[in-house]
This record gives structure tokens, sequence and C-alpha cells, in this order.
């Protein structure tokens, strides 16, 4: 394929590799964990995703922060924080 379309290849991001050694557009994949069940993932947010979010949050129901409770719910509830 890179030779014949003339690609260049992003070695660090190519390859073959189990669902959960990856993460694509920001989700990743975990295992179901059933009894019996073998090979079966879910789509989970990425951990870079879920820290954004973590500090966020944290950041919009800060203690010190002088906001009332609907002002804090407000923020929370605003897509462009």
């Amino acid at each position: 394929m890179r030779d014949k379309l003339k690609l260049t290849i992003n070695l660090e991001k190519s390859g073959i590799r189990k669902p959960i050694q990856f993460t694509i557009l920001g989700f990743s994949f975990a295992s179901t964990y059933q009894k019996g069940v073998k090979g079966r993932y879910q789509l989970t947010v990425g951990d870079k995703g879920w820290s954004k979010l973590k500090q966020s949050l944290k950041e919009v129901t800060r203690k010190t922060a002088p906001r009332s409770f609907e002002e804090r719910i407000g923020k929370i509830n605003d897509p462009s924080r």
C-alpha cells in the first residue's frame, strides 16, 4: 500500500492490536467481563477526555468559587463551558 499509493505510514499509529490497547477519536474499548463470554468489548471514553471532564467539573463545583447552586448547575449544563 505504501509503495503503490506513495503514502507515508505512521508506524506508531499503524499495526494490529488488541482493542483495549488503543484509543480512536477520544474513545477506547474495555472488556465486558461476563461469565462464560470472551472477546466482548464496550466503547468507553478515553483517559484524556475523562480527565478533562473531571477537571472541568472540579473547577465549576469548587467550594471557594462565589457562585450559587443554580449558577453551578447552569454552568455544568452549559455545553460551551
